[in-house]
């Protein structure tokens, strides 16, 4: 006597002492020999509410209190500081006559390729006022 071979009368008169003993679908499922899916569908289309499975009760020792998590600090946003260019006087110079990496090659003037000439940061193309001025950043 399986749970297959068995028609929904016989089904339910197989779960009825369980469930009014107050087990849940699992704990029926396992003393019948099937799965819980099967004992919920059974009673989901055969009984149709006349009678509800008893949910699962956890012992009181098995059930955990989580300790509440703390919240994540915010950063504090750091204070908009304007940001301050030196003003260097150097004269302009053409851009052939500059010297590879180590003057600033924005150019002033594109019609005489008139470049700024200030001193770079090492492999930099332009000078520091002239990045502000790109990227709005140094």
């Amino acid at each position: 006597m399986t749970w297959r071979t068995l028609n929904a009368d016989e089904r339910t008169a197989l779960c009825e002492p369980l469930r009014a003993s107050g087990l849940s679908a699992r704990q029926m499922a396992e003393r019948i020999g099937t799965t819980r899916h099967a004992i919920v569908g059974h009673y989901y289309r055969h009984l149709n509410g006349l009678g509800t499975l008893p949910k699962a009760v956890k012992p009181v020792a098995a059930v955990r209190v989580r300790a509440p998590r703390p919240r994540p600090l915010r950063p504090i946003p750091a204070p908009q500081v304007p940001i301050v260019v030196e003003e260097i006087e150097t004269p302009p110079i053409r851009f052939l006559d500059r010297k590879m990496g180590r003057e600033c090659a924005y150019i002033l003037d594109i019609a005489s390729l008139t470049c700024c000439g200030r001193a770079t940061p090492l492999e930099a193309s332009w000078c520091s006022k002239h990045r502000q001025v790109v990227f709005g950043r140094d």
